[in-house]
């Protein structure tokens, strides 16, 4: 193989050449020479993919595997991995942000020298658990112009550009504008809307599109949290809770929820104070 990538023009080639050392039963641990030689074989999908080395690799599976199935063979058939098959939407938010590597990771950069010490604190535990895949809840709370969307928008760039998915939401339209790839917290999360906000339950099952998604999301951001009633927050739980089959608050997943309490309140029609303070996400109420 050292040869092939020294005489070879093209990682295409290189694949044919593994596929019919393969099939001729001329390699003896053919794992060993995809471990060695595998990003020489996937550099042209690489590159495709904005350098996103994991994708790079499973479109060279799946190429490898195509060809393999026209001698009657497959990966597994030489012990070789099988690519990882994502649902439509995972696959569209694993390429949506791969085009430009070296400009996120120059946003970020950019961004952590800007940051205060609360902001670089915040960043790092965050940053922390995602990479090292751990249950993460945390609530980021501060008036408005304190730098919390700057700080989210530094972590949603960082995530990107590790090749992961991140789901930034907001409780409302406005606010979900301001991250890449916004969307409301009840269309991701397909939350039921009625005006007493009782037995709100999504549709969402772990084999959903949505479901996929939620489940490959290294992060979900929920912006302008204190706005809703707590009963959505419990419905998002149970969402999360369904698609990871997990029983641990969010399914285990790691969340950032953020805003202002001292802004608006969940709005209770001609309800009482005491009513809306019920309703509020940090009520005794909500124990998940």
């Amino acid at each position: 193989m050292e040869e092939a990538i020294a005489t070879l023009t093209t990682p295409r080639q290189l694949r044919h050449l593994f596929v019919h050392l393969l099939v001729n039963d001329c390699i003896l641990a053919p794992i060993d020479i995809w471990t060695m030689y595998q990003q020489h074989m996937a550099h042209d999908f690489t590159l495709q993919l904005g350098l996103n080395i994991d994708l790079g690799l499973n479109r060279t599976l799946e190429d490898l595997n195509k060809s393999l199935e026209e001698h009657g063979k497959s990966l597994s058939s030489y012990g070789l991995p099988d690519p990882i098959s994502f649902t439509a939407e995972v696959q569209h938010e694993l390429e949506r942000w791969g085009h430009d590597p070296i400009g996120l990771h120059n946003r970020v950069a950019t961004a952590i020298a800007l940051m205060t010490h609360e902001q670089h604190f915040i960043y790092n535990q965050i940053m922390s658990s995602i990479l090292k895949s751990e249950s993460h809840l945390a609530f980021v709370d501060g008036k408005a112009g304190q730098g919390k969307t700057f700080l989210i928008n530094a972590i949603c760039d960082k995530v990107h550009s590790l090749g992961r998915i991140v789901i930034p939401t907001a409780t409302a339209a406005f606010a979900a504008q301001l991250y890449p790839g916004g969307r409301t917290t009840h269309s991701t999360f397909k939350v039921p809307v009625n005006d007493k906000n009782e037995m709100l339950l999504s549709p969402i099952k772990p084999s959903d599109p949505c479901g996929e998604l939620i489940k490959e999301a290294s992060l979900i951001i929920w912006d302008k949290g204190p706005m809703v009633n707590h009963t959505v927050l419990a419905c998002v739980n149970e969402v999360c809770r369904t698609v990871m089959q997990n029983e641990l608050p969010f399914g285990g997943k790691i969340i950032v929820i953020l805003g202002d309490f001292r802004q608006t309140c969940p709005i209770i029609h001609g309800g009482t104070r005491a009513q809306v303070i019920d309703a509020v996400t940090s009520a005794p109420k909500y124990t998940a």
